[in-house]
Formats: C-alpha cells, sequence, structure tokens
C-alpha cells in the first residue's frame, strides 16, 4: 500500500514537472510575442467556478468633461515706453501704480536743439509763402507783357496795311504825272515830286514789314516770359511743399519728447529721474532699459498648455472657467479666444489663450491660475467606467463569448464620471503567436459592467437576465 501510494505521489510529482515545463516553454513563446498581441493571461491562474455577473452593451452617448490645465495670469497688453530721440528728462507726471488714461503725458524730455530746427523750418515755410506770391505777381506782369506784344504786332500790321495803300496810291499818281509829262501837260519838277513821294511810300512799306516781324518777335519772347514766370511759381509751389515737410518732420521729432501713454492702463515700471539722460537704444531694444512700463488691465489673458489628446476638442470662442488661487479659488468666466493651432514639439501641447474682463482690476498679471475648459464628444460609443480597468498600462474589458470570459485590450477616447469612449479592441486569436489585429468596437460586443478584473480569461460566467436590456438603454446610476 506504501509502494502504491509512494509512485502515485512520485506520479504526481512527475506530472506537475512536465506541466511546468510545458508552461514556461508557453510563456517563453508568448514573452517573445509581447511586441505584436497584449497577452490576455499575464499569469496562469486556475480557472474559478462559474459566476453570475451583469452585463451591458455599448451605447452611443454625448461625452462631457472638463479639461484643467494650471496656467499664468498675464496682461492683456503690456508696453516698454523707450524714447525715439536723445535728450534730458524736464519732468514726468506719473510714477508705478498710476492709472493712466490713452494719450495722457507721462514725461518730457529737454531737446532746445529740436525746437530751434522745428523754428528755422517755420521760417522756410514762411519765406517759400513769400516766393511763391512772388512768382504770382511776376506771372501777372508777364501775361501783361503778352497783351501789350499782341496788340503793338496789331499795330504794326496795320500800319503796314496804310503804307502799302499809300505806296499804290503814290504808283498810281505816279504814272500820270509821267502820262502828262509826256503830252506836255506836266512839268518836270512836278514829275521828280510825284518820284520821290513814291519812293518814300515804298520806304514806308518796308518799315512797316519790319515793324511787324518786330511786334512778332516782341510776343514771342513776352509768351517765353510769361511761361518762365509760371514755371517760376510751380517751382516755388514746390519748394514750400518741400519746405512744410521738413517743418513737419522736425514737429513729429519734437513730438517724440513727449512720452504718452499709449492705451489705458496702469504703470508698472518708472526707470528715469528728472535730468536723466536718455537716447534711443541702440539695435535691439531687449537689452536696454525703457522709461516707462504700462499693462492694460481691463482685460487679461491666460496661457494654458493642453495636452495632445485633449488638443482637437478645443475651440476657439467656447467657454472656460478660471479658478484663481490667490483670491481663495474664486471662479471667473470667460472665453477660449484663440490657440496656437500647432502643437509645440518638446512638449506635444497646444498653446491655448483665454481672455476674462478685469474691468475692476481685481485680477492682476503674475498670479497663478487653473483654467478649466468644458469640452464635449457627441453620440460617440461608450460604456460604463466601471466596465473599463488598466493592467500593465493597458486598458482592458472583458467580453462576452458564448458563456466565456475573454479579457480584450481596448483603446479609449474621452471620458467623464460615468462613461468612457471606447475606439478599438484586440481582435481575439486563439493563436497567440499571431500578430495582434485591431477593429472598431460595435454596439453588439457584450461586456462585464462590474468589477471586471476579477475575472480571467477564458472563466465561465452567466449573465442576469435583467442586466442587459436595462443596462444597455437608461443611463448608469
Amino acid at each position: 500500500m506504501k509502494r502504491i501510494l509512494y509512485l502515485s505521489v512520485a506520479g504526481h510529482r512527475n506530472w506537475l514537472v512536465a506541466v511546468g515545463l510545458l508552461s514556461l516553454v508557453v510563456a517563453a513563446g508568448v514573452g517573445h510575442d509581447r511586441r505584436r498581441r497584449v497577452d490576455a493571461s499575464p499569469k496562469s491562474k486556475p480557472v474559478p467556478a462559474k459566476v453570475m455577473v451583469d452585463a451591458v452593451r455599448p451605447r452611443r452617448a454625448s461625452l462631457h468633461r472638463n479639461i484643467e490645465q494650471p496656467g499664468q495670469i498675464e496682461a492683456f497688453e503690456r508696453t516698454a515706453l523707450y524714447s525715439k530721440i536723445p535728450g534730458f528728462v524736464e519732468r514726468y507726471h506719473f510714477d508705478i501704480g498710476d492709472r493712466v488714461r490713452k494719450g495722457q503725458l507721462l514725461a518730457e524730455l529737454s531737446v532746445p536743439e529740436v525746437v530751434e530746427e522745428l523754428h528755422q523750418k517755420e521760417a522756410a515755410v514762411i519765406e517759400g509763402e513769400v516766393l511763391i506770391v512772388q512768382a504770382q505777381a511776376m506771372l501777372r506782369v508777364a501775361e501783361a507783357k503778352v497783351t501789350q506784344s499782341d496788340a503793338t504786332l496789331r499795330l504794326s500790321e496795320a500800319s503796314r496795311l496804310k503804307a502799302e495803300a499809300t505806296k499804290s496810291w503814290w504808283k498810281l499818281e505816279h504814272n500820270r504825272v509821267s502820262r502828262l509829262l509826256g503830252r506836255g501837260a506836266s512839268s518836270q519838277a512836278e514829275m521828280e515830286q510825284t518820284d520821290e513821294k513814291f519812293k518814300t511810300a515804298d520806304a514806308a512799306v518796308s518799315e512797316s514789314v519790319a515793324g511787324v516781324a518786330l511786334a512778332k518777335a516782341g510776343l514771342v519772347e513776352s509768351k517765353a516770359q510769361r511761361d518762365k514766370a509760371a514755371a517760376d511759381v510751380r517751382v516755388a509751389e514746390a519748394r514750400l511743399r518741400v519746405a512744410r515737410a521738413d517743418r513737419d518732420r522736425a514737429a513729429a521729432i519734437l513730438g517724440y519728447a513727449r512720452i504718452e501713454a499709449p492705451y489705458d492702463g496702469v504703470l508698472t515700471r518708472r526707470g528715469v529721474d528728472t535730468g536723466t539722460y536718455v537716447q534711443p537704444p541702440a539695435g535691439n531694444a531687449t537689452g536696454a532699459a525703457p522709461l516707462f512700463e504700462i499693462a492694460r488691465t481691463d482685460q487679461v489673458r491666460i496661457f494654458v498648455d493642453v495636452p495632445e489628446a485633449d488638443a482637437a476638442l478645443v475651440k476657439a470662442g467656447g467657454p472656460a472657467r478660471v479658478l484663481v488661487q490667490a483670491l481663495g479659488d474664486r471662479d471667473f468666466s470667460g472665453r477660449v479666444t484663440r490657440s496656437s493651432w500647432l502643437l509645440e514639439d518638446r512638449t506635444r501641447t497646444l498653446r491655448t489663450e483665454i481672455d476674462l474682463p478685469n474691468t475692476d482690476g481685481i485680477l492682476r498679471p503674475g498670479m497663478y491660475a487653473t483654467a478649466r475648459i468644458p469640452v464635449s464628444r457627441p453620440e460617440t460609443l461608450t460604456v460604463p467606467t466601471s466596465s473599463v480597468f488598466l493592467q500593465d498600462d493597458q486598458a482592458w474589458v472583458v467580453r462576452l463569448m458564448g458563456n466565456m470570459a475573454v479579457r480584450t485590450p481596448v483603446r479609449l477616447g474621452l471620458r467623464d464620471r460615468q462613461r468612457v469612449e471606447v475606439l478599438r479592441k484586440q481582435r481575439h486569436s486563439v493563436d497567440q503567436s499571431a500578430p495582434a489585429e485591431w477593429e472598431d468596437f460595435t454596439d453588439t460586443d457584450l461586456v462585464v459592467r462590474d468589477n471586471p478584473s476579477t475575472l480571467v480569461d477564458g472563466q465561465e460566467i452567466a449573465v442576469r437576465p435583467e442586466s442587459t436590456s436595462v443596462a444597455s438603454l437608461t443611463p448608469d446610476p
């Protein structure tokens, strides 16, 4: 009897050794293929007894949750004010903490050389205006000379016509006396006198023709002088425009001696005193000390970095809430104004801006805050959060295949307090060495609702009849 018992024990030990070796071989094969498939049974466990479970089918629901990220309040605008021209601070009118309005004078610089240059430019403008008046007067004189020359030409033309008529008359008279002299009816003296008169009339015609030519030349000269006078007016006008531009430039440069507020805000820094010599920053103004710094306070910004998984859910114009720790977690309402659209290479986050009204000035730049951005995904396939468990950084559900429990790796999306979005599941395969294949989750799948991590792969289970019909159609408690 003892020998039989000993053999039984020895045989049992040999069987255990064989099972152990077989388990090591299977584990080695599964571990080798771990890169391709997530093992549904990481640990070898005995299959427990059949249990009763509640099961649900995935259903479509709208998920809502808050993206919560830390951030820092920043001024909506913050500007460092520098001097455009070198000079000495004559006086300043505001100090740090003072509220100023747009255009208010913050400080004045003493720049006497610029003032004198402006006076010189103003005198040049006055001179240019006088020169225009003078040029216009000369143009009127030249136009009068043109009129006079034109009248002289007409008078010369009339004199030429008169001389030609006189010549024609004396020519006829000369011919008549010549005929009379041939018949002895006239004397030689009368003939000579008539001949002299004819020659005088002929000379008068030549003189009048020359007078006409002279009058025409005078008219051309007068017109040229008129055109020159008109050009002088245009030159004077152009010089006046140049003088005015020089004056305006000098006035603009002098205007830089007045340091004014660019918008309504609060002075956050004063870097000068009376008599301080200031000058424009050389090249990049980053390293130069500003005269003043001003911050706009009627509106503030909060920048938060949204993780990559939530980046696609953030939309411009959406609501946001901001909790400020320094104010006892006081809650402020705002809106997502804009985002950088692309993700930061180093952090894989989306830079997102939330704007808040701050008319009472209670929010101060530099305060730490927590931003909550509500996001939602409408009508997506979901299961209760109690149906999902984590193991080795992998999300799992237990699906029902017949009356057996099948641990199934899944890929999840958005979640809220009660439900979680299910995107993909790993296709079940008896061959553990086969490459892992993923497929879409469907609303025909049946998953264990509560405590799925207590079930092992292949465990026999039974579903309470009322659980699938109720749990899949009604919201989870």
